[in-house]
Order: C-alpha cells, then sequence, then structure tokens
C-alpha cells in the first residue's frame, strides 16, 4: 500500500469510517515503514501520511484517557513508528521497540516466537503428507487438478474425485482452500478440515476441527453440510465461521445468508441462525444462540486481535493458541478486562511487553512459557 492510500484510511479512521479490513490495512503499513527503515521516524515524518491526522489521534487519546484508567507511560512512545497499533474506542496508541545494538537485537529475536503466516500441509488419500509452500497463500481444487491459487503444480499431483483429502494449518498459521465447488474456506491456526476430491450430487460434506470461515457456493437442491464434533450445519449458499477450539462448546457464527445448525446428540434440537447471530453447542448437546459482534468474532480473518471489554483471561487463550506456547499464572488468573485491536502479525515479546506496561502485570518468556505475574506495590 503506498502512502496516498495510507493517507485516506488515516483520515477514514479518524472519522471513524474504517471497517476492519482497512483498519488492518493500516496496521501492516505501519509494520512495512518498521521493515524498511531501521531509524526511527518522527511525528512531524509520520504526519506526512495525512495532514493534522496525527494530531486528531493524538486528542483521540487524550478523550480515551479521560474515560479509562490506563498506564500513562504510552505518551512516551508516540513519537515513533510502532511494531503493534492498537486502536482502542476512541484512540491509538503506538508502541515502539527500542532499537538495540545489533548483537543484542539477535539474541532477542533467537529467544521470540512470531507467528508462521501462511503454512499448511496437505494430507493425501495414501497417507503422504506435502508441505505446502511457504509462500503461497492458498491451494485450489478444481478440473481434476490441485494447484496452488496463483496456478502452479503441487508437485504434479492430480485430483482424485472417490479420494478425501485433508488440509491442515499449525498454530500461529493460516491458509485458504477453493473446494471442488467453489466454496472457498479460510483456515484459522491449529485446524484441519477433510473433504472429498468430488463432491456428491446429493450433498456436498466437509468435516472441521479448529477454525474456518467459509464462503459457500450456492448450489440448488445440494446442501452444504459442515460436520463438527457434536454438531453439523447445513446451509444452501452463505457465509459463516465455526470454532471448535473450546473443549466446552462449539461456536458457529453468521456473517451472510442462513443456516440451520443441529445437535448430533439431540437431533430434534436445532437452530436457524440470521446474520450477526452465534449458535454455542455445550458437551451436553444443548444448543443456545445470541446476538455477536462480527468485527470481533471474525476478526482473525483480518489479519488483527480484536478485543471489547474482553477478559484477561480469555485473552491469554488465544495468545496461546496462536503463539503456540503455554501460560503460567504464579499470582492467580489476572482480572479485569482489555479493549483493543492488535495486529496478529507481531511477535509474541512485542505484545507481551505492550501488556506489561498496560496492566499491572509482568509478563517473561522462558522455554515457550508465557508466566504471568502481578507487579509489587511500590
Amino acid at each position: 500500500m503506498n502512502s496516498n492510500k495510507a493517507s485516506i484510511l488515516a483520515d477514514k479512521y479518524v472519522k471513524g469510517e474504517c471497517t476492519p479490513e482497512e483498519r488492518a490495512l493500516l496496521l501492516a503499513y505501519f509494520n512495512e515503514l518498521l521493515d524498511l527503515h531501521h531509524e526511527e521516524l518522527s511525528p512531524d515524518e509520520i504526519q506526512r501520511l495525512s495532514g493534522n491526522t496525527w494530531d486528531a489521534i493524538n486528542n483521540q487519546i487524550d478523550k480515551y484517557q479521560e474515560k479509562k484508567s490506563i498506564v500513562p507511560l504510552w505518551k512516551r512512545w508516540l513519537p515513533y513508528v510502532a511494531a503493534i497499533i492498537v486502536l482502542l474506542t476512541g484512540g491509538m496508541l503506538l508502541i515502539h521497540e527500542p532499537d538495540a545494538d545489533p548483537a543484542t537485537s539477535i539474541a532477542k529475536i533467537g529467544q521470540d516466537i512470531v507467528p508462521l503466516g501462511d503454512r499448511a500441509t496437505l494430507t493425501l488419500a495414501d497417507g503422504r503428507m506435502i508441505e505446502l509452500k511457504a509462500e503461497q497463500t492458498g491451494i485450489v481444487f478444481s478440473d481434476n487438478t490441485i494447484t496452488y491459487a496463483d496456478g502452479s503444480s503441487i508437485h504434479g499431483e492430480r485430483l482424485l474425485p472417490h479420494d478425501t483429502y485433508q488440509l491442515s494449518t499449525p498454530k500461529g498459521a493460516t491458509f485458504q482452500i477453493t473446494l471442488p465447488d467453489g466454496t472457498k474456506v479460510w483456515l484459522n491456526g491449529d485446524t484441519q478440515i477433510r473433504y472429498p476430491g468430488k463432491f456428491a450430487t446429493t450433498k456436498r460434506l466437509v468435516e472441521l476441527e479448529g477454525e474456518a470461515y467459509f464462503s459457500v457456493v450456492k448450489q440448488n437442491g445440494i446442501p452444504f453440510i459442515v460436520s463438527t464434533e457434536g454438531q453439523k450445519i447445513e446451509v444452501l449458499g452463505t457465509e459463516f465461521n465455526i470454532s471448535t477450539y473450546e473443549e466446552t462448546s462449539t461456536k458457529t457464527t453468521l456473517s451472510e445468508g442462513s443456516v440451520r445448525v443441529t445437535s448430533k446428540s439431540l437431533p430434534s434440537t436445532s437452530l436457524q441462525l440470521s446474520p450477526g447471530e452465534q449458535s454455542i453447542l455445550y458437551t451436553d448437546g444443548i444448543l443456545n444462540k445470541k446476538k455477536v459482534n462480527l468485527k470481533q468474532e471474525l476478526a482473525w480473518r483480518s489479519g488483527i486481535f480484536y478485543f471489547d471489554e474482553t477478559p484477561f483471561a480469555d485473552i491469554m487463550q488465544q495468545v496461546a493458541r496462536w503463539y503456540d506456547v503455554d501460560i503460567r499464572y504464579e499470582t492467580g488468573i489476572p482480572k479485569g478486562t482489555f479493549s483493543g485491536v492488535i495486529d496478529r502479525e507481531v511477535s509474541l515479546r512485542t505484545l507481551i511487553e505492550f501488556f506489561g506496561e498496560s496492566s499491572r502485570y509482568e509478563f517473561r518468556l522462558e522455554n515457550k512459557i508465557v508466566i504471568v505475574t502481578a507487579k509489587k506495590n511500590k
């Protein structure tokens, strides 16, 4: 994205008109600046992006600080382009990791954890596993062929209609697949989807573990069915998200169209969802539904964490899953909530350093374990 586009998005943000996707683009642009420039940029340089945008953002932060009790240390960070941008209700924070000498930086990177980006493994019916190229963002199943999204071949593999395939992503990675009927599926980290080389003429059935967003192609009379542990979702043509991460529940969130969710253990129990609604299946087979914030529920599709008065313990669960780490609370599980939007591409160390500055807790990373400790009163 060029500076003119960034300027337009920054102006839209100040006016409160940015979509989640546009906010994610703005986050990514500032990260690109950090990658391209080793020296620190001043507020004057950043302000060239969009006239008075910088002052407007500062004013928004000042208004926000009057409403929320936040550690005021961030004031000193504003002069720098950041590795992380947090868009809060009414304000934006820029968090900076000070430069260190090269030797120190190398050592620090060695102890850090960064997301994997686009990464997945394709498992064939005969058990062979193909590690898909990291520079590719997706694969396509169509016309008896399996190709990358850019049309290039995958080890010369041909699509076998009667075979079952599995696409898997590790923690910290995402990937996209276009199924044989043209339906697009975006997989979040630590997710597996199983599907046939060619769908039957009466139904289109896939199996899912983890989290994925579906954009289903409509085919009259041929329903699309997603089977997860404990439930099935049936649609004709729609967009929705399914998350089976939590051990105690499975969540289905509808973005467009209509879906019917049915409990496998209680077949007579089903719910019809409308856009903006989410069904929750519990381990006892009971189904409930509620209205949700789609921006928050689908934030991962835009490459961001979106927190809206989210309990800190829930946030740390997302951190553990995305960065493939364990969380250890030495002084009890933190209480309180947090609101903000954070780029999912930032390193774990950047993330926990920010949490440490803006909360009453200290965070440190040791051997893939994030240790959380209450700060001592001074």
